[in-house]
């Protein structure tokens, strides 16, 4: 179970959640009610799971600014390894 949200990114508040799976079925759902919640052209940014990229065309065809971001995993040292140096 994955909960889905939409911040705005001036106020931070919250425009659209939804509660499911981390799947093609949700995306579009999600997406959706996200689309009936704005008015002008939207500017949206997601993680890199292809199923936005369906949603997204699906739901707002050309009529949206759409970009992925695709990070790196992070990475964990435990405390103090990470400054050690190779003499």
């Amino acid at each position: 179970m994955w909960t889905w949200t939409a911040l705005d990114s001036d106020s931070e508040l919250i425009l659209s959640y939804l509660v499911g799976d981390r799947d093609g079925e949700h995306a579009v759902e999600f997406i959706g009610d996200l689309a009936d919640r704005i008015v002008d052209r939207p500017q949206i940014t997601t993680d890199g799971l292809s199923s936005y990229i369906v949603a997204i065309d699906e739901i707002f065809g050309t009529q949206v600014d759409f970009a992925q971001r695709h990070e790196r995993p992070f990475l964990f040292f435990p405390f103090g390894r990470a400054s050690r140096r190779r003499r």
